[in-house]
């Protein structure tokens, strides 16, 4: 049995990543490789705050996604967040 979703149906599910418990947000846009007819990534867009769509985007590859509920999308998006930079150097004047 073959359960079929729509694109719009998937922009109106909320993705949750389970890694972190975080809201990432609504899916805006997604990524098709047109030989073959498969989905490779979906983009996700934040949309807290004040203005609409300024939000954090993020990138979530097709197997990152673990589960399609009802109104809900699991991934697991387990990132190393990136080190702090560098001190800065400080130059003193004699």
């Amino acid at each position: 049995m073959m359960i079929q979703v729509t694109f719009n149906d998937l922009k109106q599910k909320e993705v949750i990543n389970m890694c972190d418990c975080k809201r990432l947000g609504y899916i805006t846009d997604a990524c098709i490789d047109l030989e073959c007819g498969k989905i490779l990534s979906f983009t996700v867009r934040e949309c807290s705050g004040i203005i609409p769509g300024k939000g954090e985007e993020y990138t979530v590859q097709w197997e990152d996604i673990k589960k399609i509920g009802d109104d809900i999308i699991f991934v697991e998006l387990c990132y190393v967040p990136a080190p702090p930079p560098p001190p800065k150097k400080k130059f003193f004047q004699k």
